[in-house]
Order: structure tokens, then C-alpha cells, then sequence
């Protein structure tokens, strides 16, 4: 059974450290991985995730209250692509990075591309938390693919529901630790059920439609 976690003291409450920071393979530009999570932003905006270092070299991966899809980077131009939806509610975002070139996708939809220079952003170290810091949301899982060496990969997920760990489930073994201030009851583990896809069996859904053809042309 999964569990999110939540941060529900924006500014003077918890983040999450990784064991080591990760830093993706390649030179910036050159760099190739997928980055995905599923947020729901409770305050009025929210730090997925960061780098360790503090301002001008640390950089942000971030979703605002409204429907901005963010990375920032001081030094660089801002990406701010529009999410097409509420960040407020829960939705699955994705970016997906190819030869410095940036896909966004929202709930498996593309909505937009940049190829705006921003990869040294992405040694990512921390979550919720961007100088010193953190802000109100929900992270379902967060998962970092480097598609030029596997044992970069981080999977975020909890199935027990308690303790201060987020596991890493890729087999890598960088879990990420709660800092700061979290509750001593576990209640920032919150359950949550994926989604499920029914499938459709096509000889019920025949045997269906030839039924009601047959009754109509029957009368």
C-alpha cells in the first residue's frame, strides 16, 4: 500500500535530505533522464525538489498555487510552463530531458518544450525545501531516471506508512531522510490509492453491442 507525504507547516516545517546527492551523468546540455512525481500543492506554492547548496548555485524544481510548472535556476532563464490544470489539485508531472531539450507532461500530456539551459540544476539533494525553508504539498512518489547510468536512479516510495525515511526503491539504496520539524505520529504518511486501469475484455464489449443491435433491429 503506498503512502504520501505531506508537509502541512510551510515555511518552518520539515524536508527530506537524500542520502547522497544525486547528480546526473553527462555535461549540461548533453545530460538525458526522466524526472516524475505526482504533487498536490497545499500552501501557496511548492519546492519538489533542490539542490544541498544554498543560492546563487542551488536550483528548484517547483509548482506555484495557480498552474505554473517550474524549474529555476539562479543565473538562467526561468521555465515556466503552464500545467493546463490546478496545481492544487493531485496531478502526475513530468519532465523528461533529452541532449539539453525538456519535455513537460501532465498527467501523460504534453504541454510544452524548452530548451532553455538548466541542467546543473539537477544534482537534487533535498525535497520540499529551498533555502533553508519549506513549503506546503503532498509528494505521492518522486522518481529520477538517468537514462546514461542506472545506479543514478532514485524511486521514492513508501509502503509501511511510518518512520522518517522515504525509501529509495531502485535498488540504489539513496533514501531520503526527513529534517526539520515533522509530526511524532507518522500522520504525515498519508494512504493513498493508485490508479487503476480496468481493463476491457473486447469479446464481453462484442457480445454487448451485438445484444443491443440485435434488440434494436428487433424492436
Amino acid at each position: 500500500m503506498p503512502y504520501a507525504i505531506e508537509v502541512t507547516s510551510g515555511y518552518t516545517g520539515g524536508g527530506l535530505d537524500l542520502d547522497s546527492e544525486q547528480t546526473l551523468s553527462g555535461a549540461i546540455g548533453s545530460k538525458s533522464y526522466t524526472i516524475e512525481f505526482t504533487a498536490t500543492v497545499t500552501g501557496i506554492d511548492l519546492v519538489v525538489a533542490s539542490r544541498s547548496a544554498f543560492p546563487p548555485s542551488a536550483g528548484i524544481i517547483f509548482l506555484t498555487s495557480g498552474n505554473n510548472f517550474e524549474i529555476r535556476v539562479p543565473g538562467r532563464s526561468t521555465i515556466s510552463i503552464d500545467s493546463g490544470v490546478d496545481n492544487n489539485d493531485e496531478h502526475k508531472y513530468k519532465i523528461v530531458a533529452l541532449n539539453g531539450s525538456k519535455e513537460f507532461f501532465v498527467d501523460d500530456v504534453s504541454i510544452g518544450v524548452s530548451t532553455a539551459q538548466s541542467d546543473e540544476m539537477f544534482d537534487i539533494a533535498q525535497f520540499f525545501v529551498y533555502g533553508g525553508s519549506s513549503r506546503r504539498g503532498i509528494l505521492n512518489y518522486f522518481k529520477s531516471t538517468d537514462s546514461l547510468d542506472s545506479s543514478n536512479d532514485i524511486h521514492l516510495l513508501n509502503t509501511s506508512g511510518t518512520g522518517s525515511v522515504w525509501p529509495d526503491t531502485s535498488g540504489n539504496g539513496n533514501d531520503a531522510t526527513q529534517t526539520g520539524s515533522w509530526p511524532a505520529d507518522d500522520s504525515e504518511w498519508v494512504f493513498y490509492a493508485p490508479p487503476v486501469n480496468t481493463p476491457i475484455n473486447p469479446s464481453v464489449t462484442n457480445l454487448l453491442a451485438t445484444s443491443a443491435r440485435l434488440n434494436w433491429e428487433q424492436g
